[in-house]
């Protein structure tokens, strides 16, 4: 049982839609896909935001950050520094989606892309499709 992770980064920025009203475009996405014995068993966003765009993430509760499911605070009182880093894994139920049109990180990272382009109101494009597992 082989399990690798491949990491890619998006070229360009990732417009995910919240509503079909309103849309966050976040920069500098690395995309993270992990394989089981060849099959893509996960997909993760590592992006960072601004404090006013992780501001409106989080009153919005967009990539599922649900004030009734999220952890305490390790270390401290959170501070939003210039950068924030969220890391969010894509719906399981979206996976097969993905592995349709994708066998590794760089072409989910140029699917993401196109779809972005040609379907931006696709599913694997909402953020509720994604959920944060970490915000640092």
């Amino acid at each position: 049982m082989s399990i690798q992770t491949k990491y890619s980064d998006l070229n360009s920025e990732l417009t995910l839609w919240e509503s079909s009203e309103s849309t966050i475009t976040i920069p500098g996405v690395n995309l993270a896909v992990t394989k089981q014995d060849d099959q893509i068993t996960e997909c993760r966003l590592i992006f960072q935001v601004t404090p006013e765009t992780y501001q409106r993430i989080n009153t919005e509760n967009l990539f599922n950050l649900k004030p009734e499911i999220r952890s305490p605070i390790a270390g401290g009182k959170f501070q939003p520094l210039p950068e924030i880093q969220i890391e969010a894994t894509l719906d399981p139920a979206l996976l097969p989606t993905l592995a349709e049109n994708a066998t590794n990180a760089e072409e989910a990272a140029t699917y993401l892309q196109k779809i972005s382009q040609e379907q931006p109101e696709h599913p694997i494009l909402s953020t509720y499709s994604w959920y944060a597992l970490e915000v640092k």
